[in-house]
């Protein structure tokens, strides 16, 4: 669109992950890497992190919001940079938004 569709396009992909889980496509509570081979800084991320996590900011990844703001990297580009964003926080020790998460329900 002409216009940033902003963090309104959050609730959307919450609710059409919420349906994929109780048409049993995905499960929030499994590793995301059951389904698809995101790769996070270490890999207890890697094996541990869960849709759930990724939709409520409890990954332990903070913003990095510069990342893709000021980047010319692709979606598929940003998804692999992932692996190169350090925890800040434990996996689900506390709330960090995190717009790059969000990334990925786009494949």
């Amino acid at each position: 669109t002409l216009f940033a569709m902003g963090s309104s396009a959050k609730a959307f992909t919450g609710a059409l992950v919420a349906q994929a889980d109780t048409d049993d496509i995905i499960k929030l509570s499994e590793p995301i890497s059951k389904y698809y081979p995101l790769v996070f800084f270490n890999d207890y991320l890697t094996k541990n992190v869960t849709f759930k996590d990724l939709l409520t900011h409890n990954s332990g990844i903070a913003g990095n919001d510069l990342v893709w703001i000021i980047s010319k990297m692709n979606r598929d580009e940003l998804l692999n940079a992932i692996q190169y964003l350090p925890p800040s926080k434990g996996l689900r020790e506390a709330f960090q938004y995190n717009n790059i998460m969000y990334f990925y329900f786009m494949l």
